[in-house]
């Protein structure tokens, strides 16, 4: 990530910043945090840029500078009315400086409507101002916007490297999840949301539930729309690293117990079918305003 805000260092320094910057790698390898950094970069108004001491940076810092527009895509999907607002907006004078910057966090989540509006606005773009995109999924954008935009590809660190940057932040805790990811900044992100707690608590709940100690009715407690979403991807991450071990015998240490017990309770094809049963209650719940603890609940009884 250091060598491509440097690259983008010399773009600004020579002039040669292209309008429109695709930003894709997994998620949480770091592009929602490169990309802001892109953005206090061309906002900034001296040549020495970020100065944070300028005007336009004390604004980025403050969150409130008029020309710097963020869409974020993670919270659901983006539709054509708010990308017309924002592109009416940076068809104006800029009120600070000269430059205008629109940040679209998960572009992937687009509606057709609004990816179209923003093909438009990157066909013709605004005098000064430049587009940042950023996606974990740059098969789900339009072809046409991708040859458009500049594309910057964040590359994963190893697990050595994940574990270099977590140590040097102090955010070691989280490194027992590495089953569930192994992104740096979406392993921080589980921390920050404290979902860290909800994952590590699981693999206990699955053995507990195979030996009949606990019920599905007492591990569905406090199953809710804000996590059922989690709660899938743990579950189904937990399966997988199952699976996998069935075939690699590589497993990471804190799932060793319920990995030995769900492949003595259960045949690798039940498990596949629970792993494949997961993600469809995931997209189910995504298209549909279904009762989770309902859903979940079915979906356990069947473990």
């Amino acid at each position: 990530m250091e060598s491509l805000h440097k690259k983008a260092c010399e773009w600004r320094k020579n002039g040669t910043f292209h309008h429109a910057l695709m930003l894709t790698g997994e998620e949480g390898v770091g592009q929602d945090v490169l990309a802001r950094a892109l953005a206090d970069l061309l906002m900034c108004e001296v040549k020495a840029a970020p100065c944070g001491q300028c005007h336009s940076c004390q604004l980025m810092a403050a969150g409130s500078h008029p020309d710097y527009l963020f869409v974020d895509g993670s919270e659901g999907t983006i539709k054509v009315d708010v990308i017309r607002q924002l592109i009416q907006r940076v068809s104006k004078k800029a009120q600070v400086g000269k430059t205008k910057v629109l940040l679209f966090k998960d572009a992937h989540a687009m509606n057709i409507n609004a990816a179209n509006a923003v093909l438009k606005a990157l066909e013709e773009p605004p005098e000064n101002t430049f587009f940042i995109l950023t996606t974990s999924n740059s098969f789900g954008m339009l072809p046409t916007i991708q040859s458009r935009c500049q594309k910057m590809v964040l590359d994963s660190p190893t697990k050595e490297e994940v574990i270099a940057w977590l140590e040097r932040e102090g955010h070691t805790e989280v490194s027992d999840l590495f089953w569930l990811a192994q992104q740096p900044f979406h392993l921080l992100a589980l921390k920050e949301s404290g979902y860290d707690k909800l994952y590590r608590a699981l693999p206990e709940k699955v053995c507990s539930l195979l030996l009949g100690e606990d019920s599905v009715t007492n591990i569905v407690k406090g199953v809710d729309q804000s996590n059922i979403h989690a709660l899938c991807d743990g579950y189904a991450a937990l399966i997988h690293q199952v699976i996998q071990y069935s075939a690699t015998g590589h497993l990471p240490e804190e799932l060793t117990n319920v990995s030995n017990l769900m492949l003595t309770k259960r045949s690798i094809y039940h498990l596949m079918d629970r792993y494949k049963g997961m993600i469809d209650l995931k997209q189910r719940l995504k298209r549909s305003n279904l009762n989770p603890v309902m859903q979940l609940t079915h979906e356990l009884n069947q473990w």
